[in-house]
């Protein structure tokens, strides 16, 4: 952490709080400032700094301060803020306190904050205070007050690296038998359920698996978030848009709907969790094999029970019955991920549908 004297802050806090009334009056925004404009305004109080110390200033007032570091980590898959000296990241599966820096001023957080609401296209208000959206590549969840007492900011980091099941295998996340078995169920276009907790690996398992398919296949992407890389140049990426960013709602519904105009060898759908397993179902049972995607549970059985909720809030009117059977027919394969205590993800299950009865699915374990 550099060196920066409680003095030196409270210097140039006061000389950025004298910008921004200016700022202010003008009718301008801080965003509108560049680093030459920062230290040109308060050259008097940053001539005796060292150059050090003058760029962890900059970063303060102009970047994202103490998370530029975490930022560029990329071991770091999630940050945690809340406030401007509490500071939270998770690596390698381990939830830890930021220890090495901080928000040096409230001005500061304050400004990152205005920061992220200018480039997430929204701000939290007391109608709305709570807020999901995507900021740049990665996903971004707000909730602030009154239902906080400050603003609590979770940051999920989605790093664009590629991996092979192999290289799983190689790390110990698959099992050497389980890459055989999960190579042999896309090459014989399995539909496959993905399911597991928060942070078991699911995107990453999804990921080694558009790895393994033909070059040629054109994969259609759905997601919430921009997790997943296409796998060549004639694949698509589509994405859900929130009503509050630009315009109309696009839903996973519509994006599955969607899919199915654009001639795909295969669908692939980010996380099921809500409507939108109605229609994916009914593209599944409907011929659309070799497709695959994610489900928040902790077993298999819960990941079908959760998925015959999801569809039923897209069509209540149907019966259990009626939801089974869709399921029974677009689903074949449900591989089940978990994160141990040392925080190691690894492929815990592999279960494949082996009939409907009255009583509902039963599963076989997948013979290696």
């Amino acid at each position: 952490m550099t060196n920066i004297t409680s003095e030196q802050v409270q210097i140039v806090d006061s000389c950025v709080k004298s910008i921004l009334d200016q700022l202010h009056e003008e009718g301008k925004t801080f965003s509108n400032f560049t680093t030459e404009d920062f230290f040109h305004q308060t050259y008097r109080e940053f001539s005796n700094l060292g150059e050090q110390v003058q760029k962890r200033v900059s970063c303060e007032f102009l970047g994202y301060g103490p998370l530029e570091n975490l930022l560029a980590d990329p071991m770091v898959t999630e940050i945690f803020l809340a406030g401007a000296d509490c500071i939270h990241y998770e690596k390698s599966g381990k939830v830890l306190r930021y220890l090495h820096d901080q928000f040096r001023s409230p001005t500061t957080y304050s400004l990152f904050c205005q920061k992220i609401f200018s480039e997430i296209g929204v701000e939290p208000t007391l109608e709305r205070p709570v807020i999901c959206a995507n900021w740049g590549v990665h996903r971004i969840h707000i909730v602030a007050p009154p239902v906080t007492e400050n603003f609590q900011f979770s940051i999920r980091l989605h790093r664009m690296s590629s991996i092979s099941l192999t290289e799983l295998a190689n790390i110990g996340s698959v099992a050497a038998d389980q890459r055989h078995l999960l190579e042999r169920a896309l090459g014989n276009r399995d539909n496959i359920l993905i399911f597991g907790s928060t942070g078991s690996g699911k995107t990453t398992l999804v990921r080694a698996f558009l790895q393994s398919l033909p070059e040629n296949e054109r994969i259609v992407i759905a997601e919430d978030t921009p997790e997943l890389q296409t796998p060549n140049p004639v694949s698509i990426s589509m994405m859900t848009r929130h009503s509050f960013e630009t315009g109309e709602q696009i839903s996973l519904s519509q994006l599955v709907r969607e899919s199915l105009r654009m001639r795909p060898d295969r669908i692939v759908l980010g996380e099921v969790r809500g409507p939108e397993a109605k229609d994916l179902v009914l593209a599944l049972s409907s011929g659309h094999t070799g497709s695959f995607g994610t489900i928040h549970a902790r077993t298999a059985r819960e990941a079908l029970a959760r998925l015959e909720v999801f569809v039923q809030m897209g069509a209540p009117q149907w019966d259990k019955a009626t939801v089974r059977r869709l399921i029974f027919d677009s689903v074949n394969l449900v591989v089940g991920l978990e994160r141990s205590k040392d925080g190691k993800r690894r492929v815990c299950s592999i279960n494949r549908l082996s009939s409907l009865e009255e009583f509902g699915i039963t599963l076989d374990s997948e013979a290696i």
